[in-house]
């Protein structure tokens, strides 16, 4: 009975310990430019389909944050190249390569840095699920270092002023009674 008692307690700690973390992290990020919002499931298994992704890709995941969308493009498509995460974040980044390592995933990598300065030379198929207006400055980095044929998909917000000059695709997907907004440009 008294190992039992332990284990209760230990537990109790353990999803304190969580519960704080969490808290931190989302209070943390509302200082930043994009904060952390976490991404609905639906959502990102509908835009993961139009970015078609194949086992020659190399996937990267812009603001990855928790890495709910690298771990989600691994289950559902685990023959891909590659697999990575950028974001600013150091503790997001420390659980997603923590969590990571507890799933033994040698082709994900996650990285702490800055999406305007990063290098996707290597990346043909790119996720953004962040603000308009950082999804625009990133689309203007990165549409001259992208591979021909790479495609990028934009979850919910859309591309803000790099619509005006480049062209893009907009769907409007039903998905549990809410319209959301896909936008996809391909090279």
């Amino acid at each position: 009975m008294e190992i039992f008692l332990w284990g209760v307690v230990v537990v109790g700690y353990l999803v304190a310990i969580i519960c704080v973390y969490k808290v931190y992290v989302f209070a943390f990020s509302l200082f930043n430019e994009v904060p952390f919002v976490a991404s609905d499931t639906s959502i990102i298994r509908e835009s993961l389909k139009y970015l078609d992704l194949k086992s020659t890709d190399n996937f990267i995941d812009i603001g990855s944050g928790d890495g709910k969308v690298v771990f989600l493009a691994h289950k559902l498509y685990p023959n891909l190249k590659s697999y990575t995460g950028i974001d600013f974040s150091t503790p997001l980044i420390l659980q997603s390569n923590l969590k990571r390592k507890l799933m033994f995933l040698s082709n994900v990598k996650f990285h702490k840095k800055d999406a305007l300065m990063y290098n996707y030379s290597q990346y043909n198929k790119v996720f953004l699920y962040m603000t308009t207006d950082m999804t625009s400055r990133i689309m203007n980095v990165i549409k001259d270092q992208l591979p021909e044929k790479s495609i990028v998909v934009s979850a919910v917000f859309g591309m803000g002023e790099f619509e005006k000059e480049n062209e893009v695709t907009v769907h409007k997907v039903k998905l549990n009674k809410k319209e959301v907004t896909i936008t996809i440009w391909k090279k």
